[in-house]
C-alpha cells in the first residue's frame, strides 16, 4: 500500500480579516489586516488529503485561535503528508489596522421619554419632558465604532440611570474616538413637571343638633400655587339642610372650611346625615378620604304612648310567706331602657285599699294582720321619653293562716354492702319557715350498725339526708336490714311513708374449699414430641365457670426442679435438653369465689432421644465434588488453550481493560500484555447478603503474566478466578438442590511445548436435602473445601498436546434440621483429570482458519466421615467429553469477519446425573476499525441428553460504536443475552453466575434474558478534557449519568440507577500515572452504602 505525499491545503481562512492574495494551494505566503482592537484571530486550514496532519503555530489542529498582542505577527500552517515525510508551510503575516477617529453615536435612547428631535448622529442637542412621577431615567448610548469610549455625566458607561429633580435637568454624553483625541458631545435637557395637589375632606363636629351648621375641612397636599377650585357634592338623609348648599369652594391655601346650614323645625323625626363628597376637577386629584358625613339629631319631643301590661305577684298568700312583684309583663312604646320602678304594697279588705306602711320593696312578707284580706302592688316609673307611668297588679287570693309541715321518709337505695353508709331522705311539705327538729327511731336486724345513730334530725329546707354508718367486719354472715321510722314531734306531723328500710349484704367469703384433682400430661415423652396439659380432672367446690388457667412446665434435673424458660403454654415440645430427664406441669388459676389455686401434674417418664433421622449424602457429595472439580478444570483448560499473554483484571464484573466506564475510560494499553509484572491489591465492603457476595465472586477474575520474550520462550503467569454454580435434582426418593461457589488462585510457568502450574481453591456449598422414605425432614447442608490441584500440559507436536491434573481437598460438612445444627462431620475430595488438544487446521496463536479437537475425562470422589444418621456418605462423579471447535478470520475493506462453530459430545456418570449429551454452538463477530464498530452474536444449546428434563441453551449479541478514538462524539453499545450463549471454557469466562457448569439430570439452567445497552456523547472541554453524558440499560437496571476524563490520566463519573422502584447512586474516580493505577468506587442504595478500592502498581 503506497502512502500519499500530498501536503497541500484545499482551503485557508482567517477571521477577522481577508487573505491577500486570495488563497491558492500553490501560494504559500499571505498578508491580512485586522481591526485595531483585535486580540485573537481564528485560522482554519483544511488539508487536501484527509490523512494529512495540520499544525498551526506548532499545535496539531485544523482550526486554532491565535492570540494577537502586537502590531504584526506571522502564523505558520504546516501540512505533513500521510507518508509522514513530505511537508509544506503556509505563512500568514497579520497586521493591525490604524485606530479610528469616529467619535459619533450610532444610537441614543432614554427610558422613559422620547428625544426631541428624533436621534440623528449629526444632531447634538435634544429636549425631553417627563411627568412629576418620573424620578429616574435610563440613558443608553451606542458608539458607531466599538473602540470608542463613552461617558455619561462624567461616568464611563454606555448605559446609566440618572436621578431627576423637579424642573430642568441637563445630561451630557461625551464620545471619545479610538484614537483617544477626537471627541463629540451630545446634550439632553430634561424637564420634570411640578406635582399636582391631592385633595381630601374630613368632617367637623358630629353629631350636631338641628339648627346648628355642619362643617367640613378640605385639605390640599401640597398647597396649590394658584387659586384652586374644588368640586363638592352635598347630599342628605331626611330633610335637614337649610337653603341650597354650595357645590364648589375656592382654596388658595393648604386647607379651607365648607359650612352647610341646617333647619331647626318643630317636627319630631329621625336623625339625619349630611354627606360632602369630593368630585373630580382640573389641576388636582381626589385622595382618600374623598367623602365625610355629619349626623344631625332632632330636638323635638314625641307624644306619649301609655304603658301597657301590669305587674304580677308571685308567691302564696299565706301568713309568713313572701310575695314578689314581677314587672316583666310591663310594656312602653316610649322605652324602658333607663327605667327605675317604685313599689307600694296595698292591703284590701271589703273594697277598702290601705297602703301598707313601709312595704315599698320588690318583695313583701305576709303578716298575721293580713289574714282575711287581699294584697296587690302598685308600680310607678318614668319612661325613656320622660312620661310618668303608673300600673297596678291584680288582687291575690284571701290571705290564710300558715299550714303545719308534714314529714315523710324514703330510702336512697334498697341494698348496700357492709362498710357502706345507709342513707335516707326526709321530705318536709311545705318547707319549714324556721328550723325544724324531727324525731327518728333507728332499728336493725343482725349487728351491722357502726356506733350509736342519732335519734333526732334538724330540718331547715324541704329535704334533708339521714346517714347511718355500717361496720365492715370479717365474719361471713346473713344479710341485715336497717330501718328508720319517723316519730311524732313539735311543729310537724308525720305522713306516709313514715318508715323505710335498707338491706345490708355481707361481703365476706366463706372458708376456701381447696381444688381437687390434678392436671395430667398427654403425649409421648420423647425429644421432638409435643406434650399437652389436660385440666379436665381438676374440680373445685367454689366453682370453675370463669376460670383462666396459666401453665409452667418444669424439668427435673437430678433432684432440682427447674422452671423451663418460655414454656408457659398448654403444650410443650420436648427438646434435646430434656433427654434422660423428667417433666411435669404446674397449673395456676383463680376459682369463682376468688381463691388462688395451684396444682401440679405427676412427673412424666424419663425423656428418651428422638427417633433416628436418616439422611443420604451421596447425591449431594457427587454433585458438590463434580462442581468443585469442574470449577478448577474449566479454568485450567483456558490456560491450556494458550491464552497466556492476555492480562486482565475483572472485579465484580468491571473489566479494568475496557473503555466502557462512562468517563473513567481506562485505555486497554494501561496494562499491555508485554508489560512487566504487576500486582493488584483489592478491598471491597458492600455485600449486604450472601447472594451479592456470590455474584461478586463469580464475576471476578484476573490474569497477570511476566513477559520474558516471544510466545515461543518460557514465561510465567499468576491468575485468579471466582465461580458459582447452582443445581437441583432427584436421586430415587430424595431431592437435592444447592449452589457451590469457588475462589481460585493459580500460578503456572511454561512455553509452547510445556506448561505446568498449581491451583489453590476454596469452595463453599449450601444446599437442601429433601424428603426420603420413612422420614419427614428436610436437611440443610453446608460444605467447605480447601484444595490443592497440580497440573501440567505437554505439547507432543506443534499441533497436539496432552494435559493432566490431580487434586485433593479437605473441609467440614455440618447438617442442620429446622435451623438447629444436628450433625457435623469432616469431608474430603480426591479427583483426577486428563485431556488432549489437537490443532487440526491452523494454530491457536495465529489468525485465519482454525479447527481444534479437544477431549477430557474427569473422575471425582467426595467423602464424609461415618455418622449413625448417614445412610450414604460417599459420592462419585465422572465425565468424558469430546469437543470440535472451529473459527476463521476474514479480512475485507478495513474490517474483519470471524465466524465461530463448536460441536461436542459428552457422557456423565457416577452417583448422580448420568447420561449422554450432544451440544452445539455458533457465533459471528464483525469489526470495522475505521468506524470503531464491533458487532458480535453467539448461540449455543444442548440439543440432546439422555436425561430428557435437562436443558441448556442461550444467545447473546453485542453492538458497539465508538467512531472517535479520543472518546469525543457519539458512541453506542448494545449487548442482549438470552440464557447462556457460550460453552466449555468460554462459558466459564462469560457466565455471570457460573450457573450450570456441572451438567446434571434435572439441574436448573437458571437462564436469564439480559440486555446491556448504552448511548454516550463525548463533549470536548479543552485541554484534552472530555465530558461524556450517557444513558443506558444493564439487565433490568436503568442508568443515567455523566463522566469527565482527561485521556488516561484521570477520570470521574457519577450515575444514578433504578431497578423496579429501588434507586441507587454510584460515584467512580480513577487515576493513572506511569507506575500507579488507582480506582475508587462508592454507591448508596436501600441496603446501605458500599465502597471499593483498587490499586495497581508496576513492580519495576
Amino acid at each position: 500500500m503506497v502512502l500519499s505525499t500530498d501536503a497541500t491545503l484545499s482551503s485557508l481562512t482567517i477571521n477577522p480579516g481577508t487573505l491577500n492574495p486570495a488563497f491558492d494551494p500553490d501560494t504559500y505566503t499571505y498578508t491580512a489586516t485586522v481591526p485595531y482592537a483585535t486580540s485573537t484571530v481564528t485560522v482554519t486550514a483544511t488539508p487536501n488529503d484527509t490523512d494529512a496532519t495540520v499544525t498551526i503555530n506548532g499545535q496539531t489542529a485544523t482550526t486554532s485561535n491565535v492570540p494577537f498582542t502586537g502590531d504584526t505577527m506571522d502564523i505558520a500552517v504546516t501540512v505533513t503528508a500521510e507518508d509522514n515525510t513530505t511537508q509544506l508551510t503556509y505563512t500568514i503575516t497579520v497586521n493591525r489596522g490604524a485606530p479610528s477617529t469616529d467619535a459619533t453615536l450610532n444610537d441614543l435612547t432614554i427610558n422613559p421619554g422620547v428625544l426631541n428631535p428624533a436621534f440623528d448622529p449629526a444632531t447634538l442637542d435634544y429636549t425631553v419632558s417627563v411627568e412629576n412621577g418620573v424620578s429616574t431615567i435610563t440613558i443608553t448610548a451606542t458608539a458607531n465604532n466599538p473602540g470608542s469610549t463613552i461617558t455619561i455625566n462624567g461616568q464611563t458607561a454606555n448605559i446609566l440611570d440618572v436621578s431627576l429633580i423637579e424642573g430642568t435637568n441637563t445630561i451630557t454624553v461625551i464620545v471619545t474616538a479610538e484614537d483617544g483625541t477626537t471627541q463629540v458631545t451630545y446634550t439632553i435637557t430634561i424637564t420634570r413637571e411640578a406635582p399636582i395637589p391631592q385633595v381630601t375632606i374630613s368632617a367637623g363636629t358630629s353629631p350636631i343638633t338641628e339648627g346648628t351648621a355642619a362643617t367640613f375641612t378640605i385639605t390640599a397636599t401640597p398647597a396649590p400655587t394658584t387659586e384652586l377650585t374644588v368640586n363638592v357634592n352635598i347630599t342628605q338623609t331626611g330633610n335637614v339642610i337649610s337653603g341650597t348648599p354650595p357645590s364648589t369652594i375656592n382654596a388658595n391655601q393648604t386647607t379651607a372650611t365648607l359650612t352647610v346650614a341646617t333647619d331647626d323645625d318643630n317636627v319630631d323625626e329621625e336623625a339625619s346625615a349630611i354627606t360632602a363628597a369630593l368630585q373630580a376637577g382640573t389641576d388636582y386629584t381626589v385622595g382618600d378620604p374623598s367623602s365625610a358625613s355629619v349626623t344631625v339629631n332632632d330636638n323635638d319631643a314625641a307624644p306619649n304612648n301609655p304603658a301597657t301590661g301590669a305587674p304580677t305577684i308571685i308567691g302564696t298568700p299565706e301568713a309568713g310567706e313572701t310575695l314578689t312583684a314581677d314587672v316583666s309583663n310591663i310594656r312602653d312604646a316610649d322605652g324602658l331602657e333607663n327605667v327605675t320602678y317604685i313599689y307600694q304594697w296595698i292591703r284590701v279588705i271589703g273594697g277598702v285599699e290601705t297602703e301598707i306602711s313601709g312595704a315599698t320593696g320588690t318583695t313583701y312578707e305576709v303578716a298575721t294582720a293580713d289574714i282575711g284580706s287581699q294584697i296587690k302592688v302598685r308600680v310607678n316609673f318614668t319612661d325613656d321619653l320622660g312620661n310618668a307611668e303608673e300600673l297596678e297588679s291584680d288582687l291575690t287570693a284571701i290571705v290564710v293562716a300558715p299550714v303545719v309541715p308534714v314529714l315523710t321518709i324514703t330510702a336512697s337505695t334498697t341494698t348496700i354492702t357492709e362498710g357502706a353508709a345507709a342513707t335516707f331522705t326526709i321530705t318536709v311539705t311545705p318547707a319549714p319557715t324556721a328550723e325544724l327538729t324531727g324525731n327518728v327511731n333507728i332499728s336493725e336486724t343482725g349487728n351491722v350498725i357502726s356506733g350509736t345513730p342519732s335519734s333526732t334530725i334538724t330540718i331547715s329546707t324541704n329535704q334533708t339526708t339521714l346517714t347511718i354508718a355500717t361496720a365492715d367486719d370479717n365474719t361471713d354472715e346473713e344479710a341485715s336490714a336497717i330501718t328508720a321510722t319517723l316519730q311524732a314531734g313539735t311543729g310537724y306531723t308525720t305522713g306516709t311513708p313514715s318508715s323505710a328500710s335498707i338491706t345490708v349484704n355481707d361481703n365476706d367469703l366463706p372458708p376456701n374449699s381447696p381444688a381437687t384433682g390434678a392436671p395430667t400430661i398427654t403425649g409421648t415423652p420423647q425429644v421432638g414430641q409435643t406434650l399437652t396439659a389436660d385440666v379436665s380432672n381438676i374440680q373445685d367446690a367454689n366453682g370453675l365457670t370463669n376460670v383462666s388457667y396459666t401453665y409452667q412446665w418444669i424439668r427435673l434435673v437430678g433432684s432440682l426442679e427447674t422452671e423451663i424458660i418460655n414454656a408457659t403454654g398448654v403444650t410443650y415440645e420436648v427438646t434435646i435438653t430434656d433427654t434422660d430427664r423428667q417433666l411435669k406441669v404446674r397449673v395456676n388459676f383463680t376459682d369463682d369465689l376468688g381463691y388462688a389455686e395451684e396444682l401440679e401434674s405427676a412427673w412424666t417418664a424419663v425423656i428418651t432421644p428422638e427417633e433416628p433421622r436418616v439422611v443420604k449424602l451421596d447425591g449431594w457429595l457427587a454433585r458438590f465434588g463434580r462442581t468443585a472439580s469442574n470449577h478448577v478444570i474449566e479454568t485450567v483448560r483456558e490456560r491450556v488453550r494458550g491464552h497466556m499473554g492476555t492480562n486482565h483484571v475483572v472485579i465484580g464484573g468491571y473489566n479494568l481493560h475496557e473503555t466502557n466506564y462512562n468517563g473513567l475510560s481506562y485505555n486497554p494499553a494501561l496494562i499491555p500484555s508485554d508489560s512487566p509484572m504487576r500486582f493488584s491489591i483489592e478491598a471491597a465492603q458492600s455485600a449486604h447478603d450472601k447472594e451479592i457476595l456470590k455474584q461478586i465472586i463469580s464475576s471476578t477474575s484476573f490474569a497477570l503474566s511476566g513477559t520474558m520474550g516471544p510466545y515461543s520462550e518460557p514465561r510465567w503467569a499468576v491468575w485468579g478466578r471466582g465461580a458459582t454454580t447452582r443445581f437441583s435434582g432427584t436421586d430415587n426418593d430424595q431431592t437435592v438442590e444447592g449452589d457451590v461457589t469457588s475462589v481460585m488462585l493459580g500460578i503456572d510457568y511454561g512455553d509452547n511445548s510445556f506448561q505446568g502450574g498449581l491451583v489453590l481453591s476454596y469452595t463453599m456449598g449450601d444446599g437442601i436435602l429433601g424428603t426420603i422414605a420413612n422420614t419427614r425432614d428436610e436437611w440443610s447442608v453446608e460444605t467447605t473445601l480447601t484444595g490443592i490441584y497440580p497440573w501440567a500440559r505437554l505439547a507432543l507436536t506443534n499441533r497436539f498436546s496432552v494435559w493432566g491434573m490431580l487434586g485433593y481437598g479437605g473441609g467440614d460438612l455440618p447438617l442442620s434440621l429446622e435451623g438447629i445444627k444436628k450433625l457435623e462431620t469432616d469431608a474430603n475430595m480426591v479427583m483426577g483429570a486428563i485431556g488432549t488438544r489437537t490443532d487440526l487446521v491452523g494454530s491457536t496463536y495465529h489468525d485465519g482458519f482454525t479447527l481444534t479437537l479437544a477431549s477430557d475425562a474427569v473422575l471425582s470422589r467426595a467423602n464424609a466421615d461415618d455418622l449413625r444418621d448417614l445412610l450414604e456418605n460417599k459420592g462419585t462423579a465422572s465425565r468424558v467429553r469430546v469437543l470440535l471447535e472451529g473459527s476463521h478470520v476474514l479480512w475485507a475493506a478495513g474490517g474483519s469477519l470471524q465466524p465461530l462453530a463448536e460441536l461436542g459430545m459428552r457422557y456423565d456418570g457416577g452417583d448422580a446425573d448420568t447420561g449422554m449429551g450432544i451440544e452445539i454452538g455458533a457465533g459471528m463477530r464483525y469489526v470495522l476499525t475505521s468506524l470503531g464498530l464491533m458487532i458480535e452474536g453467539r448461540v449455543r444449546g444442548l440439543i440432546a441428553h439422555q436425561e430428557g428434563n435437562y436443558e441448556e441453551w442461550g444467545g447473546s449479541g453485542t453492538i458497539r460504536l465508538s467512531p472517535n478514538p479520543s472518546d469525543e462524539g457519539l458512541s453506542l453499545r448494545i449487548s442482549p443475552t438470552w440464557g447462556d450463549a457460550s460453552g466449555s471454557a468460554r462459558a466459564l469466562w462469560s457466565r455471570p453466575d457460573m450457573g450450570d457448569i456441572a451438567s446434571g439430570r434435572n439441574s436448573e439452567v437458571f437462564a436469564s434474558n439480559r440486555v446491556s445497552a448504552e448511548v454516550a456523547y463525548g463533549v470536548p472541554l479543552g485541554d484534552k478534557l472530555v465530558a461524556t453524558p450517557f444513558v443506558g440499560l444493564q439487565d433490568r437496571h436503568k442508568r443515567l449519568g455523566v463522566g469527565l476524563h482527561r485521556g488516561s490520566l484521570f477520570g470521574l463519573a457519577v450515575e444514578g440507577m433504578q431497578h423496579n422502584q429501588d434507586l441507587a447512586l454510584r460515584v467512580r474516580a480513577g487515576m493513572h500515572t506511569q507506575h500507579i493505577i488507582l480506582r475508587l468506587e462508592g454507591s448508596l442504595d436501600k441496603y446501605g452504602h458500599h465502597a471499593y478500592f483498587r490499586l495497581h502498581h508496576d513492580m519495576k
